[in-house]
């Protein structure tokens, strides 16, 4: 096989190709029960299962939600945060031959309606829970320089979203090692990613995974490499890339070009094969790790019947990396509140996806075909913010 460059900057312990093994996920559990009973496989807050109980657990779930009639090939949809009861219910479906739907536990009625009716679920485990920006919250909790943090943590791993520069620095000052990485849900959340004992460097998403390539091409077009140090989208053509989105080929078509994902995150790649984003070709906005997308916001805004026109865009934020910010104009004659979108988007989106801040304005920037520029929006958000700030203040991700 061909070397790749970034190769010389991997682990010692680590392969330059892996050979994948071809048994069902499942099968790992059991061969690990098998040979390891009563090594605990999950520890949640303090309490151990092992391996051996584990399996019996996954067994008996697996055989009542076959008296329930889930059969091979059925769709079962599992609205549970990380849990024992997740993993148990994830491999249950597994064993029986089941696809697993994983859904989001802070969905909406509607969200998981929608959902529902696009994947054909049968089946339903749900639960509830709040999760937070937890390296934010960890580092900035009241009592975290009395917990000896650096002894309790051995390693950092961020890679839901572009972490602030001033975070990093926070984390490294606690002596706590930190390393960031890069996946999406396209390429099982795995891609690319700093060496754990090799070089790392700060603000970067490090170097591909094994048995992976990576193209940076041009942003208007996607038709030609970029220069080395020019920004370019991120394509890539690993065995961690998705075979495509279900039922939708259209999708698939315009995302997967020649076995290779078009990710739509702009990024640089520096003299040493480190890559570094740079910013987001798509309008997606990542607050706290959560992928939000604006229009289904702006959708759910201008169902309100005091809205005239309305757009979502992600601004900075020290907290959650990115947060939501409406920009709306009432209809003639309305008189409308904060509380009142407020209140209107409780019901209808997950509370991470609910604008934080509301900004009611005349008119919108408009192009000559009369469409939203949502990009003007954020551009005039951050220069705002910019000048509240001041220069030293920065974002990662965010050109300045």
């Amino acid at each position: 096989m061909e070397p790749r460059a970034w190769q010389r900057h991997y682990d010692y312990d680590v392969p330059t190709t892996i050979r994948y093994p071809r048994i069902p996920a499942q099968d790992f559990l059991y061969m690990a029960a098998g040979g390891f009973p009563d090594k605990p496989a999950l520890n949640f807050y303090g309490t151990e299962i092992t391996f051996w109980e584990l399996r019996s657990q996954v067994l008996r779930m697996a055989e009542a939600m076959g008296v329930l009639g889930v059969r091979k090939g059925d769709r079962v949809g599992i609205h549970l945060p990380t849990s024992p009861q997740y993993v148990i219910a994830y491999y249950a479906a597994l064993s029986l031959g089941a696809v697993v739907v994983n859904l989001n536990p802070m969905y909406t009625f509607d969200e998981l309606r929608a959902l529902a009716e696009d994947t054909g679920i049968t089946t339903l485990f749900t639960f509830d829970m709040v999760l937070p920006t937890i390296i934010n919250a960890v580092i900035n909790h009241p009592r975290a320089g009395d917990l000896d943090l650096a002894r309790r943590i051995g390693l950092l791993n961020s890679g839901a979203a572009p972490m602030p520069v001033e975070l990093i620095e926070q984390v490294k000052d606690a002596g706590i090692s930190y390393s960031e990485g890069w996946g999406m849900s396209e390429t099982t959340s795995l891609g690319i990613s700093n060496p754990v004992l090799g070089l790392r460097k700060t603000g970067s998403i490090g170097i591909p995974w094994p048995d992976t390539d990576v193209r940076f091409v041009d942003v208007e077009e996607g038709n030609h490499e970029v220069a080395r140090g020019e920004p370019g989208e991120i394509v890539i053509r690993s065995p961690l890339v998705m075979q495509g989105y279900w039922d939708n080929p259209e999708e698939t078509a315009g995302q997967l070009k020649d076995g290779w994902l078009h990710t739509g995150d702009i990024a640089v790649r520096d003299e040493e094969d480190y890559i570094f984003i740079v910013d987001r070709k798509k309008d997606m906005i990542i607050a706290g790790g959560y992928n939000i997308y604006p229009r289904e916001i702006d959708e759910v805004l201008y169902q309100h019947p005091k809205i005239r026109d309305a757009c979502t865009v992600g601004i900075p934020d020290a907290y959650r990396g990115e947060t939501v910010k409406a920009f709306i104009v009432p209809g003639e004659g309305e008189t409308l509140t904060e509380e009142e979108v407020m209140s209107f988007c409780k019901e209808k989106l997950a509370a991470y996806k609910r604008p934080k801040t509301v900004e009611f304005r005349k008119d919108l920037p408009k192009s000559a075909v009369g469409k939203i520029l949502r990009r003007r929006l954020r551009e005039e958000e951050e220069a705002r913010q910019g000048r509240e700030q001041g220069p030293t203040d920065s974002f990662l991700g965010r050109d300045q």
